[in-house]
């Protein structure tokens, strides 16, 4: 019986262990076997999944994050390259406009990232960027042509975007 209670004790630490940690900004975009198994069988059935430009691209976007035109925002979609066991986070904006930056509000401090997101590796930093700052509770605003909107405005966003994060991360095994 102690030994039942002792592997359910370890597996539950695996599980919810890193919950409220910030997270290594080490980029990895190399998935394994496992975590893409994970992520199929169990996870993508709360996605979309639409396929990409190549075919061996896999596009999943969350069914329940609310793509609201109406305000300014940035939805994470989840790129995998299963032929080469790769995985990529996308934050996709839902405006035009040539550069945006975000700032990051804590209680002490405020911090910006002014630059363009286009590439692989800026979007993972971004988004551990994101994710740590969602752990940490800070205010997160986009600032376009120096108008600031929040990110996450109203509903449960806030969350939806960290459970897209939290599964992208647990792709590339960085969770």
């Amino acid at each position: 019986m102690f030994s039942i209670w002792f592997a359910l004790m370890i597996a539950l630490g695996f599980v919810f262990g890193s919950e409220g940690k910030a997270l290594s900004e080490e980029v990895k975009l190399s998935t394994l076997e496992s975590a893409e198994l994970y992520f199929k069988n169990v996870r993508s059935n709360s996605y979309y999944m639409r396929n990409g430009t190549p075919e061996e691209v896999d596009i999943y976007e969350l069914k329940s994050f609310d793509i609201d035109s109406s305000t300014v925002s940035l939805t994470p979609l989840i790129v995998n390259n299963w032929r080469h066991n790769l995985a990529y986070i996308q934050l996709e904006p839902n405006f035009e406009a040539d550069h945006y930056s975000l700032i990051f509000k804590s209680q002490t401090e405020t911090d910006s990232l002014q630059e363009d997101f286009p590439q692989r590796v800026q979007q993972f930093e971004l988004a551990i960027r994101i994710y740590n700052a969602i752990e940490a509770d800070q205010e997160i605003f986009l600032s376009i042509e120096g108008k600031q909107y929040p990110l996450f405005s109203g509903g449960d966003r806030k969350k939806r975007f960290r459970i897209v994060l939290r599964d992208y991360f647990r792709l590339v095994n960085v969770i």
